[in-house]
């Protein structure tokens, strides 16, 4: 769906809308009052990036106004804690939102260590020869050798494509490459 808007109103709307947003207006209520669909709003901003940019502008702007009305509501005595907490909850939260950068939560982690490719290719080569050492199991360890003829879980490697395939077989009394 191609949303369409007339250029030269659109540019009038965007600038009352960011005055508006500047002014402590919020950004819904601005689309309300000048009778702009969001999406079509959306659109123009999408196809024209120096607005785009002057809109973030204005959306950090605002977003310091908010920061400076939950310092007034958390000082405000005529509200009750609960009310004022709630307060700049929400206003922190609207204010991350807006201004990401600057106001929401972040995680700045610098990690300071090299990484040698070639050690860590020398510790799985390590690694790789002691699980071949005399110690650990092989594929004749696998095969059971009782003589019942219960059924029993047989495991049934396949070297083309390293797949081990679990089956549970009825044993018979003669040898594997004696059977039909």
């Amino acid at each position: 769906m191609k949303i369409t808007y007339d250029f030269e109103s659109m540019i009038k709307l965007f600038e009352k809308v960011v005055d508006g947003i500047v002014e402590g207006n919020s950004y819904s209520s601005m689309l309300k009052r000048h009778h702009i669909h969001p999406l079509k709003f959306e659109a123009f901003l999408q196809d024209n990036p120096e607005c785009q940019a002057m809109h973030q502008t204005a959306l950090e702007f605002y977003s310091q106004l908010i920061v400076d009305k939950a310092k007034e509501d958390a000082e405000d005595e005529s509200l009750t804690d609960k009310r004022a907490a709630l307060r700049v909850a929400v206003s922190q939260w609207q204010a991350a939102k807006f201004s990401p950068k600057r106001f929401g939560d972040s995680l700045n982690l610098k990690v300071e260590q090299q990484v040698s490719v070639l050690d860590a290719l020398n510790a799985a080569q390590e690694r790789v020869s002691r699980d071949q050492s005399p110690h650990s199991l092989n594929n004749t360890d696998l095969i059971s050798h009782s003589n019942d003829n219960a059924p029993h879980p047989s495991i049934i490697l396949d070297e083309s494509d390293n797949f081990c395939h679990l089956e549970k077989r009825q044993k018979s009394s003669t040898p594997p490459d004696q059977e039909d």
